[in-house]
């Protein structure tokens, strides 16, 4: 990491190494992180070592996770799964991923990206009639579509826990059906279709409980 690593999140600049050294690498570690750094913190791995946490290089660049929370344009659904397929590498292992937009925006799509990520030879479809659908590769991923749930208390017939083998993601398509039943922490992606037929996917990093 560079002297020095200032980036523009949230419409500020923070000096991100002094946060972090303030944070993870003396005893003060019960100070409350910024929004902006909270925001990013999850996209990096940590090792625990005596007395301290030291982070280790970001799992997902930077500029790759400015981009996605001021939104990333693609013109094809290729691009979408070539987009999905770089946040992937950034996913914490067993994270929850709420999948936010309209029939057709491309969350499907999406997740598509993940499943050639993590080597999944299987093809990808909306599970919006079952439901659920699993498979398996080097993470496990639970895509579930709750287009159908009318009632948040639904999800307990599905024994969606019985599926949850680590390593996992679960990618959660119409997640306001779920209400305080949406598994935490959760990323948010928001995705829409622009006037010009293009897609944009939106990402929040807050780690939303």
């Amino acid at each position: 990491m560079q002297n020095v690593l200032n980036q523009r999140i949230c419409g500020r600049f923070i000096d991100f190494k002094t946060e972090l050294k303030t944070h993870f690498l003396t005893k003060q570690s019960t100070l409350p992180l910024s929004p902006s750094l909270k925001g990013l913190i999850c996209i990096f791995s940590k090792v625990e070592i005596p007395g301290k946490t030291r982070l280790l290089k970001p799992k997902m660049d930077l500029a790759l996770a400015q981009q996605l929370h001021q939104g990333i344009v693609t013109h094809s659904a290729l691009k979408t799964q070539e987009v999905s397929a770089k946040i992937a590498e950034g996913i914490p292992e067993n994270h929850t991923l709420a999948l936010k937009g309209d029939l057709g925006v491309g969350k499907t799509t999406f997740v598509k990206g993940l499943a050639s990520y993590w080597g999944i030879k299987e093809a990808v479809t909306s599970p919006t009639f079952n439901l659920l659908c699993i498979y398996q590769g080097k993470r496990t991923l639970v895509h579930l579509d709750a287009y159908r749930i009318v009632d948040p208390n639904q999800i307990d017939s599905l024994t969606l826990e019985d599926f949850l083998i680590p390593p996992y993601c679960l990618a959660v398509e119409w997640p306001e059906n779920l209400g305080e039943r949406l598994p935490t922490p959760h990323w948010l992606l928001n995705f829409t279709i622009n006037s010009d037929q293009s897609h944009t996917v939106q990402g929040s990093f807050t780690d939303s409980k």
